[in-house]
């Protein structure tokens, strides 16, 4: 799975109170048997999404504060598509699609829904915009913004808008399988944890295991194209040194041993900053997504810590610490939305 195939879920009180009240109003409609619901930052302006690879509904995050009618008209609308997709295979708005739709309840009018969002969500910058504003340290400035977020959180019914009190995280998987997941794989998904402070925590599903990352949207953004970066730099250096060395490296032993090596590198690497801004602001970060996520996620969930253990090679970890120690990290998004990470070092 690739970076840009994973998705990024947003969970909180209010999202979760919010799904549980459509996917109740999805039995009532279709019963028992339909897809979950997600609230997820979507892109190209999505207000909702039926992902057919995973068989969930997801609805756009920037409509949680957006009347609840509005909501259930868009899942609907997924629905549709849903019931489409799985009679005749079609996730087109063709007539059977509309035809559910009729079924469904759906309106047919969407394009002043649109609307209506669209300049809700100008309101909801501008409420953001004005609570940074009345944090100043100018009295009358700050009395003034707050003054304004609060008639306009009256007028548009923005209660829940942005989060006030923080408690509000997102997560997504950044690797699964059917199965055991590789010590390696492991390894690389805390790689990119120590950059990047998301909270680590192995999932069991009903389609097997995941390692499933919690934290920020952006910080999750980030640890996924770290994960793809890593992958790809640690593999590419291990099939140089196969080619090198055709009697070391492979199989588990060699593998394994290669990507904790890095990984020790990458940890050292880690520590020896500790003491600076980044270090510091990493160990914030790493403190506040592992409360969000155990008040939040599982509050009423006890959870395990386990340690792999597996033979290694102390040569080749030697070597996996070298090749660590010369990745060259670059820290941080760029302007344009992309992700800095990892590149092989000299």
């Amino acid at each position: 799975m690739s970076g840009v195939e994973r998705i990024i879920h947003l969970y909180s009180e209010k999202a979760l109170e919010l799904s549980r009240r459509l996917e109740d109003d999805m039995t009532t409609l279709v019963g028992p048997q339909h897809p979950p619901v997600f609230f997820s930052p979507l892109k190209d302006g999505l207000l909702g999404l039926y992902d057919s690879a995973s068989g969930a509904i997801f609805i756009s995050d920037a409509l949680i504060s957006h009347p609840y009618e509005t909501i259930v008209q868009i899942s609907r609308h997924e629905l549709a598509h849903w019931r489409n997709h799985i009679e005749n295979g079609s996730l087109e708005h063709d007539a059977s699609f509309r035809a559910w739709c009729g079924r469904l309840g759906c309106d047919e009018d969407y394009s002043r829904a649109k609307v209506e969002i669209g300049q809700r969500a100008g309101i909801v910058d501008k409420v953001r915009k004005l609570r940074a504003l009345s944090s100043s340290p100018f009295e009358a400035e700050s009395q003034a913004a707050l003054r304004k977020v609060r008639q306009l959180v009256a007028e548009y019914s923005l209660e829940d808008e942005d989060d006030v009190d923080g408690q509000s995280i997102c997560w997504c998987d950044l690797y699964s399988s059917p199965r055991k997941i590789p010590s390696s794989r492991q390894r690389l998904c805390q790689m990119a944890a120590l950059q990047t402070g998301v909270y680590l925590v192995q999932v069991r599903t009903a389609s097997g295991v995941c390692i499933r990352a919690y934290g920020r949207r952006g910080e999750l953004e980030v640890a996924s194209y770290l994960v793809d970066v890593l992958h790809s730099a640690i593999e590419g250096e291990l099939r140089r040194r196969r080619s090198k060395e055709p009697g070391r490296y492979y199989g588990i032993t060699g593998t394994n041993s290669f990507y904790d090596g890095v990984y020790s590198a990458l940890q050292q690497r880690r520590q020896t900053e500790s003491a600076d801004e980044v270090g510091t602001a990493l160990a914030v970060v790493e403190r506040d997504n592992e409360r969000l996520t155990r008040s939040l996620v599982f509050h009423d969930t006890r959870l395990v810590t386990r340690h792999s253990r597996h033979r290694y090679d102390p040569d080749v970890y030697e070597n996996g610490r070298s090749f660590g120690r010369s990745l060259r990290i670059r820290k941080g998004v760029c302007d344009d939305g992309t992700a800095t990470g990892l590149l092989p070092g000299g």
